[in-house]
């Protein structure tokens, strides 16, 4: 920390609060600032991701719902995010399964939060999926924010403290939305496979990489997509802003592609995943005792005009 600088949160903001207002009351957030990028932790959700801005315009989807700390069926209760984590017992729609699993909404313990005298944020904690006679799968996230940077940096370690091996799935719900996402913007990235989802979104996959404008009750496409890197941007010609995401290939091998061109509920998802979804979907397996490494950076960048 330099003589310019009094306390920390004027160039490193580590906030935890909690709502107060409506729906959302209850609901706990950590926020984070570093002067380029802000955003919302939900410590009520997994450290899942809510609200994100660059340089105070907003990049996330955020559905109708806003966040929500009651228990209330899938439909009701998905906030998009910048990032929704998906498992670990199931994700996509599966009979007997709660859509997209229960992870997302079980609370994390938050072990650390704060920033150095340099000016960088960390926020560490867990979330824990138990059975009484079952499992005990604990997914441990740190969340890094350099002082200054564009970058934001997820580190997840996947950890089996039972006794068995057992059976899971994760999918990264990583979600876009306007003002950053509008019928200009569009996707990059080298795949060797698409594969559409159902007929609907086969009427498009020659042009699913790039956006439209909104239109009233449109149906969602899905596109399962495998990458030759692992490594997807979404590009806003209008916001003059370009949003990297990179991940871990190796324990994320598969990437669906969420078009959801839709007035009201206008989102665009990159999904890094353990699996597809519907008949493509398996499981991946974890020792007793084992630890499985998952890591994702969004990095932002200004376009030249």
């Amino acid at each position: 920390m330099n003589g310019y600088v009094s306390n920390l949160s004027q160039i490193a903001l580590c906030r935890r609060v909690t709502c107060s207002d409506g729906r959302e009351s209850g609901v706990k957030l950590i926020e984070l600032d570093n002067g380029i990028l802000s955003c919302e932790l939900l410590e009520s959700n997994a450290l899942d991701i809510g609200r994100l801005c660059y340089r105070g315009r907003n990049v996330a989807f955020i559905s109708r719902n806003g966040y929500d700390n009651f228990a209330r069926g899938f439909e009701r209760r998905f906030c998009g995010g910048m990032l929704y984590t998906c498992g670990p017992e199931s994700i996509g729609a599966r009979e007997g399964f709660e859509m997209h699993g229960s992870l997302h909404g079980t609370p994390a313990v938050v072990v650390a939060a704060g920033a150095d005298l340099q000016g960088n944020i960390c926020v560490t904690g867990y979330t824990d999926y138990t059975g009484f006679f079952g499992n005990h799968l604990r997914l441990t996230r740190t969340v890094n924010l350099k002082s200054g940077a564009g970058c934001l940096e997820i580190s997840d370690c996947l950890e089996n403290l039972g006794f068995t091996q057992e059976d899971y799935c994760l999918l990264y719900h990583v979600n876009f939305g306007y003002p950053f996402l509008d019928g200009n913007s569009y996707v990059e990235l080298d795949a060797h496979s698409t594969e559409p989802r159902d007929k609907f979104a086969a009427q498009y996959m020659r042009t699913c990489e790039s956006m439209l404008p909104p239109e009233a009750g449109r149906a969602e496409a899905v596109y399962f997509r495998k990458l030759n890197a692992p490594r997807a941007a979404v590009v806003s010609p209008v916001s003059g802003l370009r949003a990297e995401l990179t991940y871990s290939g190796d324990t994320l091998p598969c990437l669906t592609q969420w078009n959801c061109m839709r007035s009201g509920a206008y989102a665009l998802g990159l999904e890094p995943c353990t699996c597809f979804l519907d008949d493509k979907f398996s499981y991946s397996r974890i020792a007793a005792g084992q630890k499985i490494f998952n890591t994702l950076k969004l990095n932002f960048t200004e376009l030249q005009r």
